[in-house]
């Protein structure tokens, strides 16, 4: 009877090993690991379509051939949803793939139609930091992972870049998962996330341009910035290492600012018409002349300078207010500057933000080589 039952129970056995075959189809996954370095993220046909860039830090390259041929591949895959289609890449590449490397996330157009979608699995996923950078492809965020720009060897580095506003003349600045986070708890804060296109000035020789800056109100797409607002955001908020300014006017000249701060104050003036929520940017930057430049040329350029700065900063700043992008924290300040009037505008704070009134001052120091330094 004992016996019976064992051949019973191996054949049990057997056929289960042939109707459910379990992962027997797919591949094998190894010990090495391997490391996304960047993310892209495109919507096609109600599903997604997720294009990674992972590095392999074990293929015993030396040489910068050896590295730039075997440390980065790329690779895609498609799915339901963003887990859907990352859960894919590790059957494909039989390795494992971890995420807490990962640079930059790509967003392409199509992806805008559903952010929350596209993001979800990065905000929910414990792996992904924090810090990761994001920016929007003018067109598809396969084409900027698959660039490798001329051939380095860590090509996610060029994207970290120029999220940041390096290499691409000037973005909006940084814009990190964590101001996302941010952004989805709290409605009142505006994000700006750098539009890129990937521009082939010869061969091999590719590169990211900033073309505009997408504003969102929590997570919902509200506005845009022009290529040169957006350089002048990333000033205003303290990301910039230098600014080109031109002087304006039929003139050509154009004068490269750096040491560049803004400091940003929020008060409520009371009068007779009612409260205004005033908002300062105090701007301070330093530029360099040609030393054959005259004293009276010096305070002629000092004040055209000036003047272009203030322009761009209040245009800037009147623009991403007007589509109630509140990229200053003007809400969180005023929450601090007059409790008591911040509760009264924060169930209405878009139409709010719409009439806070900006207060541009620009502060430049103008330099000539072996001369004094001349205020303007």
């Amino acid at each position: 009877m004992k016996d019976k039952k064992t051949v019973k129970g191996f054949f049990i056995a057997l056929l289960c090993c042939l109707f459910f075959a379990g992962c027997s189809g797919s591949g094998k996954i190894t010990g090495s690991e391997l490391y996304a370095e960047s993310v892209g993220i495109d919507y096609e046909d109600g599903g997604f379509v997720c294009t990674v860039q992972v590095f392999d830090p074990d293929t015993g390259a030396v040489t910068y051939q050896e590295q730039q041929e075997s440390m980065t591949t790329v690779i895609g895959a498609a799915g339901d949803s963003v887990a859907g289609a990352l859960s894919q890449i590790p059957q494909k590449l039989s390795r494992r793939v971890f995420y807490s490397q990962n640079k930059v996330i790509v967003l392409g157009q199509s992806a805008l139609s559903v952010p929350e979608q596209s993001l979800d699995f990065f905000l929910r996923d414990w792996e992904s930091g924090l810090n990761t950078r994001l920016m929007i492809a003018d067109g598809d965020a396969a084409t900027i992972i698959n660039a490798d720009f001329g051939g380095v060897v860590n090509p996610s580095e060029r994207l970290r870049l120029a999220a940041e506003g390096e290499r691409t003349g000037g973005s909006s600045g940084i814009c990190t998962l964590l101001d996302i986070v941010k952004a989805s708890a709290d409605d009142t804060l505006g994000l700006a996330i750098p539009v890129m296109r990937l521009q082939n000035r010869g061969e091999d020789n590719e590169h990211l341009e900033c073309v505009s800056s997408l504003l969102f109100a929590g997570l919902r797409p509200v506005g845009e910035l022009t290529a040169e607002q957006s350089q002048t955001l990333l000033m205003l908020r303290n990301r910039a290492s230098s600014v080109e300014i031109s002087l304006g006017g039929t003139e050509q000249t154009a004068v490269e600012l750096t040491k560049i701060k803004t400091v940003t104050d929020v008060s409520v003036e009371y009068a007779d018409e009612g409260p205004a929520v005033i908002c300062r940017l105090d701007i301070s930057a330093k530029g360099a002349v040609t030393q054959s430049a005259s004293h009276a040329e010096i305070d002629r350029i000092g004040s055209l300078i000036t003047a272009q700065l203030e322009k761009r900063a209040r245009q800037t700043a009147e623009s991403a207010a007007k589509y109630g992008c509140d990229l200053f924290k003007i809400a969180q300040r005023l929450r601090y500057a007059d409790k008591n009037y911040y509760r009264a505008v924060r169930k209405n704070w878009k139409g709010e933000l719409s009439r806070v009134r900006f207060v541009i001052r620009a502060d430049c120091v103008i330099t000539k080589t072996g001369d004094k330094t001349l205020r303007m």
